[in-house]
Order: structure tokens, then C-alpha cells, then sequence
């Protein structure tokens, strides 16, 4: 992406757009057809969404806040992950059809966490030169 694109742009909009894709998504009641229900699809499902979630964050805060660094920037993003998820979960207990699920909260969490790190340490393994890129993501 062209360098000259603002910060807002390239790194924060797309974790806004995420979180708002989140909500919109889990403001529709929900029915599955009992034929097309998968053992914990669910959770794979909140897992890949928040870990996409952690990821995003990771990469805004440490192009946002570069004093923040490291094992900071995955603590932070995976914090803002959880509460999100909780949030959803929530908001979710006013859904129709729908209901708040703490192993939900608690799959969401563990995938903002994962995304956080895997971007960390995509990032410094970047920024090293490993993988012959010498740019951070």
C-alpha cells in the first residue's frame, strides 16, 4: 500500500471496519439448519473472527503507537479484543434468537491473542530482515 495513504487509513480504519462488521453481523438472529450443524463450528468461527480482530489491533497500535512495543502492543490488542468480545456477547443477550455464551467470550479472547502475537511476531521477524522483507507490515 502507498506510503503517502494516511495512518488513519491504513491502519485503524480496518479494525473499525472489522468491529462494525462484528456487530452487524451478531445483531441478526441466528438459525442453523439442524442438517448443516458442524461440531464447534461456533467456536472455529469466533476464533478465526477475533483472531482477525487481534491481529488488526496489533498492527494499529504498534503503527500508532510506536512507543508501545512488543509484548505491550499484543497485551494491549488482545485486551481491547477481549473486551469487544465480551461486549458482543452482551449486546448478543438482546438479539432474538440469540444468546450470550461466556465460552464464546472466552474462544473470542483466546483468538485476539493469538492474532496479536502472530502478528507481533510477524512484524519483528520483518522488521529483521527474516522471510528477505526489510519493512515492517
Amino acid at each position: 500500500m502507498n506510503a503517502n495513504v494516511p495512518a488513519f487509513l491504513r491502519f485503524r480504519l480496518p479494525v473499525y471496519v472489522w468491529a462494525a462488521l462484528i456487530s452487524v453481523s451478531s445483531s441478526f438472529p441466528l438459525q442453523v439448519p439442524p442438517s448443516l450443524e458442524i461440531p464447534f463450528a461456533d467456536k472455529l468461527a469466533h476464533a478465526g473472527i477475533y483472531f482477525i480482530l487481534g491481529f488488526l489491533l496489533a498492527r494499529a497500535i504498534r503503527n500508532s503507537l510506536p512507543a508501545i512495543i512488543g509484548g505491550k502492543q499484543a497485551f494491549y490488542a488482545s485486551f481491547v479484543g477481549f473486551l469487544y468480545g465480551a461486549l458482543d456477547e452482551w449486546h448478543q443477550s438482546f438479539v432474538p434468537l440469540r444468546h450470550a455464551d461466556f465460552g464464546d467470550a472466552v474462544v473470542d479472547a483466546i483468538g485476539a491473542v493469538v492474532g496479536a502475537v502472530v502478528f507481533i511476531m510477524l512484524a519483528s521477524n520483518a522488521k529483521r530482515g527474516i522471510y528477505g522483507c526489510h519493512k515492517a507490515i
